[in-house]
């Protein structure tokens, strides 16, 4: 594989990109399945590409250690590697963009890949279960001013996604391209810090690795992508703050990293490892010490402040910050998991009586307590065994990603394992920055303490804002002896954590005001649709760009390129990837004829159903609000399909 080679794929790409704009795709991204048909073999294949750069990173730094061998060689491997990282500079990022565009291309395309987050993005489009949840409260926070008790949960995340929506014009597919575009400059931007400070072969393995991570969460609206998007901004100044041992570079990193763990949260020992870390480096000098206390303190004030104000200013008052935690706490205490307390305690009883989810969480946090001052062993067991499955996959989950993409019998991966080892005995021994072990103690310390608390409840997805940090540390072993030492004086450039800390902060106050100034502004046109009745059997749900989804067309017609859109044999293969019928049996209309497959807000209240509709919601985009007839009847709580019989108009856009 060459690395110029890769790069002139990448611009060719990117040209029918731009050739799919002209032609009117709705999916630009996807023209090039139209074009060379032959692409869709590499899409089925590209899950798979991380491993690729990885393998030719561990090639790359396996020619570096022998060069080192030889001093002849030396100079030239540099100058060598010095030409590839100025080429990775000049025109990675959209190397980067092309691998991300294509990536989504491929499962808004209707490509069926079984390592596609299906589960929670239905063919990347439709989300479901904590998606869905996500994706109406986004809407309902500009309807009512209230994003419910799910969105209290996650406020950092909730309201991310809401500025980041009302920005797209609260068009779920654009959402979905700005989210990757901003992905992919933090991803860049990381990697290209990585190479600046161990060498190529490091940068390009940290790129690896935070692409096994990033690739699953691209189409979703989880707050995965959200938390990494933080944590992966937070990797520059984490490396600038390690090899310079300024303050501002590691309130920098720390800031990012803080809300990266409060959008996403999960590894909660990270922030308090982070903070005592960041006092720590500065303790020879007292003055010194106490600002670093000081800029600790200020960061945990605000975000612990800030997600209390917007849950008041936002939020239902029924929810609270981190209220689903109570079931791992109060699982783990039993010797179980998440779902061990809904059998043993009348959860589902509470809710029918209208008690909170902050009342139902004090509740199990009682019952936890109860147990744990009962039989403490059963709780300290648990945690034992949670912690040894945590250390004996984590390596291996690092590279395999969320979805779980098997690493090829051919890939060396114990080649791989002991090149890093080696690497960083390597690093640690003879190049460490002067901070650098202490940091690494200290995030090892925070994410292991960390991780038996979650690692059992979906616990890979739920510490995934940390591991921008494993993939920092295991990156660090391919820096080789050869490899050139980059200038450590990089004080003259301390605007740059300057500028990034007034512009989170920036970011701060903006998620403050933003979601009150869409609600008064009402860019969906929800006061009007208010007076709108409906009877038991009808939904008044927003249509045109609003909407989420896909047609479905019959096998054999052409599909068309100016509405999203797939085959009927593509999206029985997608759902069953999914898995998503164990929880409802899905009755796919007649074979012979399209129908539309849609998650769409509600005009007015929650609901949890996901509709087959007419094609011609699909087709009728200048359409903001549809009066759906149920086929099956009323709404039920347990039903998730739902299929609409007719469609109705409620009112087209004004244009």
């Amino acid at each position: 594989m060459s690395l110029a080679a890769t790069l002139l794929g990448a611009g060719a790409y990117l040209l029918t990109v731009l050739y799919g704009i002209a032609q009117g795709f709705f999916f630009p991204n996807t023209a090039v399945f139209t074009l060379a048909p032959w692409t869709r073999d590499i899409a089925a294949q590209e899950p798979y590409s991380h491993y690729l750069i990885a393998l030719y990173a561990m090639v790359g730094a396996v020619l570096s250690w022998l060069a080192a061998l030889t001093p002849q060689w030396t100079d030239a491997l540099r100058r060598r590697e010095d030409s590839l990282q100025r080429l990775c500079g000049r025109y990675g990022f959209f190397a980067v963009l092309a691998l991300y565009l294509f990536s989504v291309g491929a499962t808004w395309h209707g490509i069926p890949r079984p390592y596609d987050l299906n589960g929670s993005a239905i063919g990347g489009l439709v989300p479901f279960l904590d998606a869905h949840s996500y994706f109406q409260a986004t809407f309902l926070q500009v309807i009512n001013n209230d994003w419910g008790s799910f969105g209290d949960r996650r406020p950092f995340a909730t309201v991310h996604r809401n500025v980041l929506m009302f920005l797209s014009g609260y068009s779920s597919t654009t959402f979905l391209f700005v989210q990757t575009v901003t992905l992919t400059a933090v991803t860049y931007f990381a990697a290209r810090a990585v190479m600046n400070w161990r060498g190529i072969w490091a940068g390009l393995t940290f790129f690896a690795l935070s692409f096994a991570l990033v690739r699953p969460y691209l189409t979703t609206n989880l707050t995965e992508p959200l938390g990494l998007f933080w944590a992966l901004l937070a990797i520059p100044f984490i490396v600038r703050a390690l090899r310079t041992g300024l303050l501002v570079d590691g309130a920098a990193g720390f800031l990012a990293t803080s809300v990266a763990l409060f959008t996403r949260m999960g590894s909660m020992f990270t922030i308090p490892a982070f903070g005592i870390w960041l006092a720590w480096t500065q303790w020879r000098d007292k003055r010194r010490l106490k600002f670093a206390i000081l800029a600790v303190v200020a960061v945990l004030a605000v975000c612990v402040g800030e997600s209390q104000l917007l849950n008041k200013l936002y939020g239902s008052g029924k929810g609270a910050l981190g209220s689903n935690y109570s079931y791992s706490v109060c699982g783990l205490t039993h010797g179980g998991d998440w779902t061990t307390c809904l059998s043993l305690y009348p959860v589902e009883g509470l809710e029918r009586r209208g008690a909170t989810e902050a009342e139902i969480a004090r509740y199990l946090y009682l019952k936890a307590w109860e147990k744990f001052q009962r039989e403490p062993s059963i709780f300290i067991n648990r945690l034992a065994a949670t912690e040894r499955f945590f250390v004996d996959n984590v390596l291996e989950r690092a590279f395999v990603g969320y979805t779980y993409v098997p690493i090829p019998r051919r890939f060396p991966i114990r080649a791989w394992e002991l090149l890093a080892v080696a690497g960083l005995i390597f690093v640690l021994g003879r190049r460490r920055e002067r901070r650098e072990l202490s940091f690494w103690v200290f995030m090892a310390l925070g994410i292991l303490a960390s991780a038996p608390l979650v690692i059992m409840d979906d616990g890979w997805r739920v510490l995934s804002a940390s591991f921008p940090l494993i993939a920092l540390f295991l990156a660090c072993g391919f820096s080789t002896p050869a490899t050139m030492q980059p200038p450590r004086d990089l004080a003259e450039t301390s605007w740059k954590p300057k500028l990034a800390l007034w512009g989170i902060f920036l970011v701060l106050a903006s998620w403050l005001v933003v979601p009150g100034f869409a609600h008064w502004l009402d860019p969906i046109g929800a006061r009007a649709l208010k007076s709108v009745t409906a009877a038991a059997d009808e939904r008044i749900v927003l249509g045109g760009r609003y909407m989420a989804g896909y047609l479905v067309v019959p096998d054999g017609e052409p599909v068309p390129i100016r509405v999203p859109a797939m085959h009927l044999s593509e999206f029985r293969k997608i759902l069953e990837y999914s898995g998503n019928e164990q929880y409802q049996k899905l009755t796919v209309p007649s074979s012979s004829a399209a129908f539309g497959f849609v998650a769409t807000p509600s005009a007015r209240r929650w609901h949890h159903e996901i509709f087959m509709v007419p094609p011609e919601v699909i087709y009728r985009r200048d359409v903001t609000a549809w009066r759906f007839k149920l086929a099956d009847g009323p709404e039920s709580e347990s039903r998730i399909w739902a299929h609409v019989s007719s469609a109705t108009p409620v009112a087209p856009v004004q244009r």
